[in-house]
């Protein structure tokens, strides 16, 4: 999981394809932690929400 996802992190080539940066706090998470893993994966998805949707405002 990187763990911080966040627009600063969002890195893109010459040719336009995204890629993920900075895995200074990225983590693997033990199998048996499946409510701390589900949180995390939630702060996430929320953060590429507000990612995606910044982006397609400043490319409107």
């Amino acid at each position: 999981m990187h763990g911080d996802f966040y627009a600063h992190n969002l890195l893109v080539d010459d040719q336009a394809h995204a890629l993920l940066g900075d895995f200074g706090a990225a983590s693997f998470l033990p199998g048996d932690d499946g409510a701390r893993a589900e949180a995390l994966m939630r702060i996430d998805r929320r953060a590429l929400d507000v990612l995606v949707d910044e982006l397609a405002q400043r490319t409107a």
